[in-house]
């Protein structure tokens, strides 16, 4: 992975400032602060491993070898993959300040305002039927410097980035664990402080958002709960409400105050097959009474990509904009809506984006 700084400031003659290479593909990046930090996945070929040639089993910087002292070497057994972590100063932006890699088995990552957590799971084929456990690592990022900081487990496996999140001191964690799903809440050692599990026996989860002191989880299998939990005690976080309708969200996302969008799928409710994409307003106004304030299915669309990428969708609370583009059997349609809280959503366009 390569990153290039250019100096813009005269359009007609782009200048190259600098650039730094790192081994592996690209995963992620922020920027924060005047620092660009980057990371990426690398794995390390079995065959190419030479016993004494560290380049052929450590991550390179620039093409220097990372520093023992930047490697992070997790309690596991084995492991061949590197999250590598890089530090940039944008000001310098040909060299690293600072560097780390975690050696592991492989997986994602969150970034708060002052921490990177990296989270893996172990599945249930090493552990026994439904044992699926996340081991979650923590590393502080200031000023271009990467601090490791703490390891922690929890059971069960996080469906994505927004079913983990960092508030006021706590990380907050929603999973599902074979069967049934809980709540986590740890300290910054990664020690559990808080939980709720055995929820929503049967189902999985399929979309998060934790917003400050609640968290919103939806779950499915015969109908779409969405619970509401109050995380204002991080020792003692509690279910404080559900709402079952037909279907599921598969993302959420905030739409103005007391207002959560859902984006999914609609379920016929005798058959229990996927039947169009389905929009959901839900009214959050108050977490213990959750209500569905108006839906929307687009018929015989069967899928989108916000399902599993949320940069697919666009949606502009401020402008009142909600676009996506949905697979029917023609192709695929670009939509656009607006929401009025009297007539509901609105379809503005569609239009056909073979």
């Amino acid at each position: 992975t390569e990153a290039v700084t250019y100096d813009v400031t005269n359009p007609e003659k782009p200048k190259e400032m600098g650039r730094i290479k790192q081994s592996g593909y690209y995963q992620s990046s922020r920027m924060a602060d005047g620092y660009l930090y980057l990371f990426s996945n690398y794995s390390v070929a079995w065959d190419l491993m030479e016993k004494g040639t560290p380049n052929t089993y450590i991550p390179l910087i620039n093409d220097s070898t990372i520093s023992e002292k930047n490697i992070c070497l997790p309690q596991i057994g084995t492991g061949r993959e590197y999250t590598v972590a890089v530090a940039v100063d944008i000001d310098k932006p040909g060299e690293v300040t600072d560097s780390k890699a975690i050696l592991s088995q492989g997986g994602q990552l969150y970034v708060s305002n002052k921490n990177i957590y990296y989270y893996e799971t172990i599945w249930s084929s090493y552990l026994g039927y439904n044992k699926e456990r996340t081991t979650i690592r923590r590393i502080g990022y200031k000023d271009g410097e990467l601090t490791p900081g703490s390891q922690g487990i929890v059971e069960g496996y996080i469906n994505d980035s927004f079913s983990i999140d960092e508030y006021d001191g706590y990380l907050r964690i929603v999973t599902t664990q074979g069967d049934s799903n809980g709540v986590y809440v740890l300290d910054m050692d990664l020690e559990e402080v808080g939980k709720i599990e055995k929820l929503a026996k049967d189902e999985r989860v399929y979309s998060a958002r934790l917003m400050g002191e609640i968290g919103y989880f939806v779950t499915f299998r015969e109908t779409d709960p969405l619970f509401s939990v109050d995380l204002s005690d991080p020792e003692n976080p509690e279910v404080i409400g559900s709402l079952k309708i037909p279907g599921f969200s598969d993302y959420l996302h905030p739409y103005g105050d007391g207002r959560l969008l859902g984006i999914g799928m609609n379920v016929d409710e005798e058959t229990m097959i996927t039947d169009g994409v389905k929009l959901t307003m839900f009214d959050i106004s108050d977490p213990t009474d959750v209500k569905e304030e108006d839906t929307y299915i687009l018929e015989n669309v069967y899928s989108t990509d916000v399902s599993y990428n949320y940069k697919a969708a666009l949606v502009d609370v401020g402008r009142n904009i909600i676009g996506f583009a949905g697979y029917t059997n023609g192709g695929q349609n670009y939509y656009i809506f607006e929401y009025d809280e009297n007539k509901g959503f609105i379809c503005n366009m569609e239009e056909e984006i073979n």
